[in-house]
């Protein structure tokens, strides 16, 4: 036995002991969470072990600042909504008169799964689709795709479409935000984020001036440029759910995904492109608000999905328009501009 491990019995032991025999017995109850806490991270600091919160996923830990600790990943995301699938829902009633593409109604808790229709689906490149249009799109328009990055494997579970991101200037270049080590929110190659994708779709934000757009996505780049895609250092002795609603919750701009780059984005030009459809009753996950037609909606989901900005009343109609989406028997019209 180490001697770190040594040390950190016998104090536990001596306060347990000191509680038992005092007046004070009680903080025993104190002390036994403390115990396990401390074996957690002493256990995580010699390997990686599996959470147990709910479901097995990957924790890691990593030198930081000195101090060593154990945190939660993208890849807990991505078991997250895997395991609560049928925990998230999408109101698709009354779809905007703008949206070419049908995502179709999906209820809380009746068992239905975003259909993996990967293997039926033909698979296309950035290069054999949006690229001959590339020029005729402007700075500020949303790019969606459903894909095979790393950053659809976190949505593929509870949206249809599973990026989202924005043209930016120069040279097939996007402003989005992906995970992945140095990655985050950034402008980067169209090919690294979009690069293939069974389905893609291009929509403009209605309302705003072209200046308008332009200025808000350099604003939003000025002001969120480098923040990480999840929670930065996100100590998993702490519950997963508390990881999962820092990740979710488009307020919370210590971290930002795709969707809530996008919605931030737009908020700063005086759009709110989140249409509130995406329903939740996980813990901590939903709050009563209303959608953008302004009907109630009781458990809408705290964070923004992009089939969320798809459904948004202040998109036009699709520009461009491609492929399959998961769970659809039929391929989307295709629509070039």
């Amino acid at each position: 036995m180490s001697k770190f491990k040594k040390a950190i019995i016998i104090v536990l032991t001596g306060l347990i002991l000191f509680s038992a025999t005092s007046a004070f017995a009680w903080n025993v109850i104190v002390y036994l969470p403390l115990i396990e806490t401390v074996h957690d991270i002493y256990v995580g600091m010699q390997e990686s072990i599996q959470c147990t919160w709910k479901g097995a996923c990957t924790k890691f830990y990593r030198q930081v600042d000195g101090r060593t600790d154990i945190y939660y990943n993208v890849d807990d995301l991505i078991a997250h909504f895997r395991e609560y699938e049928d925990s998230y829902g999408f109101r698709a009633s009354s779809p905007p008169i703008n949206a070419v593409a049908s995502l179709g109604e999906r209820k809380l808790n009746d068992g239905a799964r975003m259909a993996s229709a990967s293997g039926t689906r033909t698979e296309y490149s950035f290069e054999n689709t949006l690229e001959p249009h590339w020029h005729k799109f402007a700075k500020g328009d949303l790019i969606f795709n459903a894909g095979t990055h790393k950053s659809n494997q976190v949505l593929e579970f509870i949206s249809n479409w599973t990026h989202v991101g924005m043209k930016y200037d120069g040279a097939y270049m996007v402003y989005d935000s992906i995970p992945g080590r140095g990655n985050g929110v950034g402008v980067r190659r169209v090919q690294e984020s979009f690069g293939k994708g069974y389905a893609y779709a291009i929509k403009k934000v209605q309302g705003p001036s072209q200046i308008a757009i332009s200025v808000a996505v350099e604003h939003s780049k000025w002001k969120y440029n480098n923040q990480p895609y999840c929670p930065p250092y996100f100590s998993a002795i702490f519950e997963r759910e508390n990881f999962i609603r820092s990740w979710a919750d488009k307020n919370d701009v210590s971290n930002i995904h795709c969707a809530k780059l996008v919605w931030l984005t737009f908020k700063l030009a005086g759009v709110d492109l989140d249409s509130n459809r995406t329903i939740s009753n996980i813990f901590k996950n939903f709050h009563e608000t209303f959608d953008d037609l302004g009907f109630l909606v009781e458990q809408a989901w705290v964070g923004v999905s992009p089939d969320d900005i798809y459904y948004s009343k202040h998109l036009g109609m699709d520009q461009y328009l491609i492929g399959r989406l998961a769970g659809k028997y039929s391929d989307l019209p295709h629509i070039t501009p």
